[in-house]
């Protein structure tokens, strides 16, 4: 980023660049699996001559050797900011600081990081996790024609089992974002600092699987199924709904009690604060029973339609 002039504004120099391209005919391509492409994992910052650079020679920039360039540049990043020799957007930061609400915009988090007034781990994550979630949501497409299409109801019936594997999976790789280990060594242990690079890490995992959750219910819900399964798959497309409104709840629940936190830390009232934010994902057992009777009605018209 360089800074603005008196009659311009600051002037964005980076490019954020993919290690493996989005297109499989890219440099690197088809190396990762398509759901990975846009993880945090995949992502490298660069400026715009070494991001030429690396499209143009991707003998030479190997997968690895990226990956390399950047745990190193993190490493770098990480010491100079706990050393005080970066400190960024602002010039200085201090221990005694105090942040007074959950920072909500990407200028406000980098604040925190930059600053680290007490708590910033926990409002860093927080801040992340709203931020990324709305933009989750924000950024969600249109229901466009699913790529799942089955031309006789029997087997539209035996992909059901299929589609509810994949849920169990996506509903996995959210709780497998609350491993107590991983929060404990990125949050802190308490009187401890955590590790804005693995904060970073499961926020972002968890807003994939967020918008995992959210493209599961988008493919099941436009699939192509004859017209006696329809209605299965209208109502398969919403068992997505609780576990996604689960993830929503823990994240405002996180923000209103960090808030409540920082408000009265930032009045004076210095004392231990103990937060407990759960995060439990519910199965909607109305929906699973509609699912199971619609299975049940499409399987008897099978049965007396062999042929369809």
């Amino acid at each position: 980023m360089e800074d603005a002039t008196e009659n311009d504004a600051e002037s964005v120099v980076g490019d954020e660049a993919h290690i493996v391209a989005q297109s499989g005919k890219g440099p690197r391509g088809s190396l990762i699996d398509e759901g990975n492409i846009d993880r945090y994992e995949n992502l490298i910052l660069l400026c715009r001559v070494h991001h030429k650079l690396i499209d143009d020679q991707p003998a030479t920039y190997t997968v690895e050797r990226l990956r390399e360039m950047k745990r190193d540049h993190e490493k770098w990043a990480e010491q100079a900011i706990r050393a005080g020799s970066i400190i960024c957007p602002h010039e200085s930061a201090t221990d005694s600081e105090i942040f007074d609400h959950v920072p909500l915009s990407n200028e406000e988090i980098d604040y925190v990081i930059g600053h680290r007034p007490q708590a910033w781990e926990h409002l860093m994550y927080a801040g992340l996790l709203k931020v990324g979630l709305r933009d989750a949501r924000r950024k969600s497409e249109p229901r466009q024609p699913s790529s799942l299409v089955f031309h006789n109801n029997q087997a539209a019936l035996g992909h059901v089992s299929a589609l509810m594997d994949e849920l169990k999976s996506a509903i996995k790789e959210v709780m497998d974002c609350f491993e107590p280990i991983l929060l404990s060594k990125a949050l802190g242990e308490p009187g401890r600092p955590g590790e804005f690079r693995l904060i970073y890490h499961i926020a972002d995992r968890l807003f994939i699987a967020y918008s995992n959750l959210m493209d599961w219910s988008r493919s099941a819900g436009t699939a192509q199924v004859p017209r006696q399964a329809r209605h299965l798959y209208d109502i398969l497309s919403h068992l997505s709904d609780r576990p996604m409104r689960d993830i929503e709840e823990y994240v405002d629940r996180l923000v209103v009690e960090l808030n409540g936190a920082a408000r009265e830390a930032s009045l004076g009232n210095l004392h231990p604060v103990v937060l407990k934010v759960t995060c439990a994902i519910h199965a909607d057992e109305r929906i699973l029973e509609e699912v199971l009777g619609e299975m049940e009605r499409v399987h008897q018209f099978i049965v007396r339609n062999p042929k369809r």
